[in-house]
C-alpha cells in the first residue's frame, strides 16, 4: 500500500516525540520520523523472531541487548569512558549500541575520544539497568572469561588424550 494513512496516536506520545527533536534543535518531519521508528521496531521484531526460531525459544523470551565479545549488555546499559564526564555515553537500545543516535561499537566509541587505537575493555565503564554504580568493563570481562594465557588471550581446552 502506498500513500499516507491516518493513525490515532496518544497526544502525550506525539508531544514527547516533538519535544525530543526540539531539544536537539532538529527540524524533522514527524510523520517520516514515526515511519522510521516503526520500520526499526519491525526489523527488531523480525530479528528477534529469527533468533527465537534458531535457539528454540518463544519470541517474547529472547532478551534484547548487545553482545560485546563474551559479555552480554542488556537493553538500557550505558557505556562511558573511564575518567571522562557523565555527558558522553553510549547506550544499548534494543540490540544495538548507539552513541548520539548512531550505531557504534565499543572500540569505535572509545576512538571518538581517545583519537588513538586503544583497548576498549580498559577504557569503558558500564552502568547496567537498575544499577547505581558504574563497573569497569575489564573487570566484568575477567569474571566472565574462561581460561586465559599470561597475555590475557583466550585458551581453548584441548580434549584429554
Amino acid at each position: 500500500m502506498n500513500g499516507i494513512v491516518t493513525v490515532g496516536l496518544p497526544a502525550q506520545v506525539l508531544l514527547k516525540l516533538a519535544r525530543y527533536f526540539e531539544q536537539r534543535e532538529e527540524a524533522v518531519d514527524l510523520g517520516a520520523a514515526l515511519g522510521d521508528i516503526v520500520e526499526t521496531w519491525l526489523a527488531d521484531r523480525e530479528r528477534a523472531g529469527a533468533l527465537a526460531e534458531r535457539v528454540g525459544m518463544a519470541e517474547g523470551d529472547v532478551p534484547r541487548g548487545y553482545h560485546w565479545k563474551e559479555l552480554f549488555l542488556p537493553h538500557g546499559t550505558r557505556l562511558r569512558l573511564y575518567l571522562r564526564g557523565p555527558d558522553d555515553y553510549a547506550q544499548v537500545v534494543g540490540d544495538q549500541l548507539l552513541f548520539q543516535g548512531e550505531p557504534t561499537s565499543p572500540n569505535q566509541f572509545v576512538r571518538m575520544f581517545r583519537y588513538i587505537p586503544c583497548n576498549a575493555w580498559d577504557n569503558v565503564v558500564l552502568l547496567f539497568p537498575g544499577e547505581r554504580h558504574w563497573v569497569r568493563a575489564k573487570h566484568l570481562r575477567r569474571s566472565h572469561a574462561g581460561p586465559r594465557d599470561r597475555r590475557g588471550r583466550a585458551v581453548s581446552k584441548s580434549p584429554a588424550r
